[in-house]
């Protein structure tokens, strides 16, 4: 399913994304700017602003340009949080293509695992969820997946 950004309202939508973002912490966006193609990131320190960071979540994707508007071809959004260290994360990339990682509490892992394609606000509302709950990571029912 193709994610496709009207080329109008672009940075418009860079802009609603942060001002949603910033209710967690502190956000450092992004936006090379690219011609051909577009690179756009959001790391949020929660809570930020100088206070301890309980978590980090952190959103990168990667479009190219089209006749349609911005069509995004990778994505990076992860949830980690440095005491216990965990991590949950959803990609899409060369080589893996879509795929999800997941590290509970004090365990690394270098496992890839099935996974669905993902939209920023969306997986942003599932990470913020376990933030909000105080819940751990957890991997239960995740299946391993293959390389591309």
């Amino acid at each position: 399913m193709p994610f496709l950004r009207p080329a109008a309202t672009f940075t418009q939508a860079l802009e609603e994304i942060t001002n949603q973002l910033a209710k967690y912490g502190s956000v450092d966006a992004s936006d090379d700017g690219g011609r051909r193609r577009r690179n756009v990131a959001f790391v949020v320190d929660v809570p930020g602003y100088g206070i301890r960071t309980v978590a980090t979540l952190e959103y990168r994707e990667r479009y190219k340009r089209s006749a349609q508007g911005w069509l995004r071809d990778r994505y990076v959004f992860e949830y980690r949080t440095p005491s216990p260290r965990s991590r949950r994360a959803h990609h899409e990339h060369v080589g893996w293509g879509i795929h999800q990682h997941c590290e509970p509490p004090g365990i690394t892992s270098l496992e890839h695992y099935q996974d669905v394609e993902r939209l920023l606000l969306a997986t942003h509302e599932d990470f913020a969820r376990l933030l909000d709950r105080g819940e751990p990571v957890r991997c239960l029912g995740l299946k391993v997946r293959p390389p591309s």
